[in-house]
């Protein structure tokens, strides 16, 4: 079942029956063992986040109850002596996934996002939004989703151009590169490419406007 749920991402009718399948059955089991899951609720925490964001109602459904089930019993997990019949493999992936946890609730550091090329201009990105690139790129790793709700004048838009910038290198090593849509209102539209070309001026990365009309044909 974790495997359906944890790789399965296909938008076709067959994928989304077998993540319906993999959540509704998943879900009878936690509802079925309830505390006897203790020692193992860790290893289902990953998985069902990202299915709670799932595009298929049932799948999501089915993830935020599992997850409602399983957040009663996650204060005891750490408490809980481990099962003897637990692999050292399985032991390996649960330390893990309490490590999200961790990261997840702010208890262990996030890993360090380090960007890929330097930023022009002199500028140096400030503690906090280097905090908040740490917290995108976490999410990002597990495949969460998130939002960025910092004030004016602080700082998203060359925060998410970072992340981008990121996106771009991962996927130009992986020879998978796909393009990134930022949509904003057309007013800002200018200022986004304006910042982009003064902070990046030497990345390989193309902005490519596109509204009205002629983004339609474009996209």
């Amino acid at each position: 079942m974790i495997p359906m749920l944890s790789e399965s991402s296909g938008t076709s009718d067959s994928d989304r029956l077998a993540r319906r399948g993999a959540a509704n059955a998943l879900r009878a089991v936690v509802n079925r063992l309830g505390h006897i899951l203790i020692p193992y609720a860790a290893f289902l925490i990953v998985p069902i986040m990202m299915r709670m964001v799932d595009d298929d109602d049932e799948v999501r459904d089915a993830a935020a109850g599992i997850f409602g089930s399983l957040v009663r019993i996650m204060p005891l997990e750490g408490g809980a002596p481990d099962d003897p019949e637990m692999s050292t493999a399985m032991a390996a992936e649960r330390n893990d996934a309490r490590a999200f946890l961790g990261q997840l609730l702010g208890t262990h550091p996030r890993q360090h996002y380090e960007m890929p090329v330097t930023i022009e201009g002199g500028i140096h990105l400030r503690k906090y939004q280097q905090d908040c690139l740490d917290w995108l790129y976490f999410l990002n790793r597990y495949g969460l989703h998130g939002a960025l709700c910092d004030d004016m004048g602080l700082g998203k838009t060359l925060q998410v151009l970072c992340l981008l910038q990121w996106f771009y290198t991962e996927a130009r090593a992986d020879e998978c590169q796909r393009p990134s849509l930022v949509v904003a209102p057309v007013s800002l539209l200018e200022n986004w490419e304006r910042e982009f070309e003064s902070f990046f001026v030497a990345s390989d990365l193309k902005v490519t406007r596109a509204y009205g009309g002629a983004g339609k044909e474009l996209l």
